[in-house]
């Protein structure tokens, strides 16, 4: 599939500006491997009345976190099938559940120090697959870290 760059980028945001309310990030991909995600960032603000990204955290880094935050996103989706340990890795096969707990932990802090008047919605959302998952432990574990928390039933 690739990675997209700041000109493909570019064209499509240029394509649904004026014609589109909503874009997300998302699915089949992890945006924040692109080389030029801050600066695509910045080309969106003002383009849309809501931008969307989908991630699984575990490229969020101090810059991407002021590119999210200084851009056109207003939700944030962290993608998390679990909240402990080994079944997140099972999972999110060659994920860390503690680095991307520290990166979530990161953004938040970033966003009460730094932008505390940016209206950002945050969400860590799970596919339900395995019967050890629970709402409760994803409460426990990410409550404290996001404004929402949800499940969706894997569908084949």
């Amino acid at each position: 599939m690739g990675v997209m760059n700041f000109d493909t980028y570019k064209l499509i945001v240029d394509q649904a500006f004026g014609n589109i309310e909503f874009l997300s990030l998302a699915s089949r991909g992890e945006p924040l491997v692109a080389k030029d995600f801050g600066k695509m960032m910045e080309y969106s603000v003002g383009k849309f009345l809501n931008l969307k990204i989908n991630t699984n955290a575990s490229l969020l880094n101090e810059k991407r976190c002021h590119a999210i935050l200084t851009g056109a996103i207003k939700t944030v989706v962290f993608s998390a099938d679990a909240a402990e340990e080994p079944l997140y890795s099972k999972l999110r096969v060659g994920g860390k559940l503690e680095k991307v707990l520290k990166n979530i932990e990161m953004f938040k802090n970033i966003k009460e120090k730094q932008y505390p008047n940016i209206k950002i919605l945050t969400r860590v959302s799970g596919v339900y697959v395995d019967e050890n998952q629970s709402i409760d432990k994803m409460n426990e574990v990410w409550g404290d870290l996001v404004d929402q928390i949800s499940f969706v039933k894997y569908n084949p």
